[in-house]
């Protein structure tokens, strides 16, 4: 398969829920690529169609029309255990609620170890306490002051870096990171959002970064599809859709961002600069807010 290819795609897909002819239209025939080492940022308002899209891609959910296909194969004739097995470790959910997706009466490091072991991510020779701390460390945590814990015991942000780590543990080809910040306090979300970043670049993941707010994807995102009503209305480099968006769905989302004038001056090198201090300092501690 060339390196370059698309990992998981959505093909032409359109989604009823209800009767087909009455029933609720969630989507209409959407397509996007997701493609290693790049992020792609799926933006839009409450009901567009956002997570839909990315039920369909996990399998959770059947399109009405169209497919999706995973490294060119459609996932609808992945009918083998094992192919469905393979299927589910390559394509991990992050999901909004960094408090509902982890188990309180579960030290941290349990959660970690239990997906290494489902999906075969321990090295040869390598201990489960030496996985765990290499998956902490990758999201910007202390293994020391991180693994032993309880959920309830670390911060919001923290949780989520947690959660991305878990996600890290099956080894996958793609994360589907469904508004992974919005519940996070503002300070906290630059932190989450750069841990993506770097891991997309480092381990070529394919990335889908689910949001409503056009500011925070272009910190993540090389592309983005805004969805409107259950379809794609604008889809292009991040840059270019923050600067001189095309739709007027999209300069809406954009003039409802929280920060969308520095959004607009994305170009600017006290933006770059900015960035580049954050994703700095965002690694320095280990205790990853």
């Amino acid at each position: 398969m060339n390196d370059n290819a698309p990992v998981l795609s959505l093909r032409g897909v359109s989604k009823v829920f209800g009767d087909p002819r009455n029933g609720v239209r969630a989507l209409v025939d959407v397509s996007f690529d997701l493609l290693p080492g790049r992020a792609l940022a799926l933006v839009g308002g409450s009901g567009s169609g956002k997570t839909t899209c990315a039920r369909i891609l996990t399998g959770l959910e059947k399109p009405s029309a169209g497919g999706v296909q995973f490294k060119g194969r459609d996932i609808a004739t992945l009918t083998a255990a094992a192919e469905r097995r393979s299927f589910a470790r390559a394509v991990q959910m992050v999901f909004q609620d960094p408090y509902a997706a982890l188990n309180p009466v579960h030290s941290i490091h349990h959660h970690l170890v239990r997906p290494l072991k489902l999906h075969g991510g321990l090295t040869s020779g390598q201990s489960a306490e030496a996985a765990v701390a290499a998956l902490l460390t990758e999201v910007g945590l202390d293994p020391a002051k991180i693994q032993h814990r309880y959920p309830h015991e670390l911060s919001g942000g923290q949780r989520q870096r947690v959660n991305i780590a878990r996600a890290l543990a099956a080894k996958p080809d793609v994360i589907l990171a469904d508004e992974p910040t919005s519940m996070l306090d503002v300070s906290l979300r630059i932190g989450v959002l750069t841990v993506l970043r770097k891991l997309k670049t480092e381990k070529r993941l394919a990335l889908l970064y689910i949001t409503h707010d056009l500011a925070t994807a272009e910190h993540v995102a090389d592309e983005i599809a805004v969805m409107h009503n259950g379809r794609i209305v604008e889809q292009g480099p991040a840059r270019q859709i923050i600067l001189a968006p095309a739709h007027a769905y999209t300069r809406t989302l954009l003039a409802a961002a929280p920060n969308a004038d520095r959004a607009m001056r994305s170009a600017s090198d006290q933006r770059l600069r900015a960035a580049r201090h954050a994703e700095n300092s965002a690694f320095a501690d280990g205790s990853g807010g």
